[in-house]
């Protein structure tokens, strides 16, 4: 029985690289999004839905921790509560990248829903 990599059946996966993403994985399948609210209850009920409906979501409860955040990790998009828009806001701007800010709302269909909408946006 031989066992060169000619006379196998399929791929040589010696060859193929491991670990990290797959040629099959979807891309944008979990979206990074960054949670801030200062409300600890709502910050985890809302993460919670996000969670569920297959975002990848780093809750904060303020802003600064947030920005120190965004020095090593760019999020796709951020949901803010409706208090602290206008401070996110102004670190967003002076960003050099891109980085939609969304309002968090208490329903949670209504935010995974503006959240799908934001991000098909931006990548169209």
């Amino acid at each position: 029985m031989t066992d060169s990599a000619d006379e196998r059946n399929g791929l040589d996966r010696r060859r193929a690289p491991r670990g990290g993403r797959r040629l099959s994985d979807r891309a944008g399948f979990a979206p990074g999004i960054m949670l801030i609210d200062h409300r600890t209850h709502r910050r985890h009920r809302c993460a919670g839905r996000l969670r569920r409906a297959r975002f990848a979501v780093v809750p904060f409860a303020s802003i600064p921790r947030a920005v120190a955040t965004m020095a090593a990790w760019l999020p796709e998009a951020i949901v803010v509560s409706a208090k602290q828009v206008d401070s996110m806001t102004a670190y967003v701007t002076a960003s050099p990248h891109v980085v939609p800010v969304v309002l968090l709302v208490d329903r949670g269909e209504t935010l995974v829903d503006s959240l799908r909408i934001t991000l098909r946006r931006l990548r169209a």
